[in-house]
């Protein structure tokens, strides 16, 4: 008499769980990485926008300014003071871990977003005695995050007034 199989083993069922586990385990690993690489470009490509951001507008009204007020000649400093034609003062500046702009000793505009820190901002003025003030600075600036989805940049520019 032929003995017919209905249904599988134990020991199939058991290896095709395993085998199904293994490719589950390879999928779901290869997702996570994605994820992970997402989170990681979406803070590099914001950092870098805000950076190109902020760096164009201190860029800009250190051209349209008439003098630079603070700092002096062959001096550096924390903050930028621009005079503008008309007596119209503006003031790049750190505070509370954000690229400020002032105007006229006014409130302040945040020149990144809230989640965009900036860690440093260095103003050094050429020393040359010319009609042309010369600007050079340095912006670090990154994510308040830390860890796996923390990026930073440092921008450096050299920019002269519009005289």
């Amino acid at each position: 008499m032929i003995h017919q199989r209905q249904g599988i083993t134990l020991i199939e069922s058991i290896i095709y769980v395993a085998l199904i586990a293994v490719v589950l385990t390879g999928v779901v690993s290869l997702a996570l990485n994605m994820i992970d690489l997402k989170a990681r470009h979406l803070a590099m490509r914001d950092v870098i926008a805000a950076g190109s951001w902020a760096n164009s507008a201190v860029a800009d009204n250190i051209r349209g300014a008439e003098s630079i007020v603070s700092p002096g000649p062959g001096l550096a400093s924390t903050s930028l003071e621009l005079l503008f034609p008309g007596g119209t003062s503006r003031k790049i500046y750190l505070k509370s871990g954000g690229l400020w702009l002032a105007e006229d000793s006014g409130a302040g505009q945040l020149l990144l977003p809230g989640y965009i820190k900036a860690s440093n901002a260095f103003f050094g003025r050429s020393s040359a005695a010319t009609r042309i003030d010369n600007i050079n600075y340095t912006l670090d600036i990154g994510t308040d995050k830390s860890g796996a989805y923390g990026f930073s940049i440092s921008l450096n520019s050299s920019v002269s007034t519009r005289q």
